[in-house]
């Protein structure tokens, strides 16, 4: 497991962890979620749909079913060293400001189903805002 507790941590002020969130992080709505067995695991930036079969969620794939071809938000932090076969805990970005370029498996496709729009900062930077 994880371990992570889904209580809001300081943690995510580390210099190591990868910087998802753009902005307003208080207004960002994060859930907790069960993710199922992927061997390479999940990294945050991660766009993440849920199984409707296992009612486990996982990544996020056009081409898939079972509910896997409809986006459902964006992971938070990375989810590695899945013990084999099992599941673990995320947290999923349901509502918020995310960096663009940080979302992985990100399409026009998930950008619909997460009803998105991306917005260019000033600085030149692509938010994807839902």
């Amino acid at each position: 497991m994880s371990g992570l507790d889904f209580v809001t941590s300081g943690q995510v002020f580390r210099k190591d962890h990868r910087m998802v969130l753009a902005m307003n992080r208080h207004q960002a709505t994060i859930v907790g979620v069960r993710v199922a067995y992927d061997a390479a695991g999940y990294y945050a930036g991660q766009v993440m749909a849920r199984n409707s079969t296992s009612g486990l969620y996982q990544k996020y794939n056009d081409a898939g079913s079972s509910g896997i071809d409809t986006a459902v938000g964006v992971l938070f932090n990375d989810v590695l060293d899945m013990p084999a076969s099992g599941t673990d805990l995320g947290q999923l970005i349901v509502r918020g400001q995310v960096f663009e370029a940080a979302c992985v498996g990100l399409d026009a496709n998930a950008k619909t189903d997460l009803k998105a729009r991306t917005v260019v900062d000033g600085s030149g930077v692509s938010i994807l805002m839902f």
